[in-house]
């Protein structure tokens, strides 16, 4: 399901490409335009509802093609990968433990386990630039709307290797995959200047994601968890926009 969802992305990255062939020359600095832009994007969030019972705070990572049309509308996709090691649901190992709290690996040591968040997220996503500021008419209040799918889980790290239960076969009954529909709403500021430098987007992103449980059965509870999650989370998400366009050429005059 992720990579038939990721693939109009990568589409859309290869025909910008080829994106300063197809546009037409413009004069950015006076007027609206459109272009396609490549972002590429990193973010920091804080869970809330059923996602805050499993993690702690967790960094973003991606980017997307979105295309900008002269009445300053856009529309395209974007995906991010969710990284972090804040881990609060660690129970799914208790029953491996002792009665010290350790977790006692095939050689008879304590065994080092160290827990991580990893997910992703990939969307269709709408918008609109409000131009009531900015160098030019293609920049200001930029608002997006997105629906996508949003999957994460927990990873589970024996850094020995030594636990019997841990070993890579065993883990899908451990790690709480989850996924479900995504829900995503971004507010900021788009700042597009007149070089093709000077390009970004700053500004609040807030996630909703309707989800379930993508294992039919967990090891630990020896039960199939068929319970529906709100899982939410609010972040501030920074942009670097990289814009593909032709300048108009400049013209000399003599006398």
């Amino acid at each position: 399901m992720i990579t038939r969802l990721l693939r109009p992305l990568f589409c859309l990255i290869f025909i910008s490409s080829i994106g300063p062939k197809l546009s037409a020359q413009v004069n950015v600095s006076d007027s609206a335009v459109f272009a396609p832009l490549f972002h590429a994007t990193v973010g920091f969030h804080l869970p809330s509802g059923d996602l805050e019972s499993r993690f702690g705070n967790f960094a973003t990572l991606g980017g997307g093609m979105v295309f900008k049309t002269k009445k300053n509308l856009l529309w395209g996709v974007e995906g991010h990968f969710q990284y972090g090691n804040q881990v609060k649901e660690t129970s799914m190992l208790n029953w491996l433990r002792a009665n010290n709290g350790e977790i006692i690996n095939l050689a008879g040591r304590y065994a080092s386990v160290f827990y991580f968040q990893r997910g992703i997220d990939a969307c269709f996503t709408v918008g609109k630039i409000i131009p009531v500021f900015g160098p030019n008419k293609n920049s200001g209040i930029r608002i997006n709307f997105g629906a996508g799918y949003w999957q994460h889980r927990v990873k589970i790290e024996d850094a020995e290797g030594g636990v019997f239960y841990l070993r890579d076969e065993y883990l899908p009954g451990f790690d709480r995959k989850t996924g479900g529909l995504l829900l995503k709403e971004y507010a900021g500021y788009h700042h597009q200047g007149d070089t093709r430098i000077a390009n970004f987007s700053l500004g609040f992103e807030f996630n909703q994601g309707f989800t379930r449980s993508l294992r039919d059965f967990n090891y630990d509870t020896q039960t199939s968890d068929q319970s529906q999650r709100l899982d939410l989370s609010f972040g501030l998400r920074l942009s670097w926009i990289i814009p593909f366009y032709k300048k108009t050429p400049q013209e000399f005059y003599y006398y």
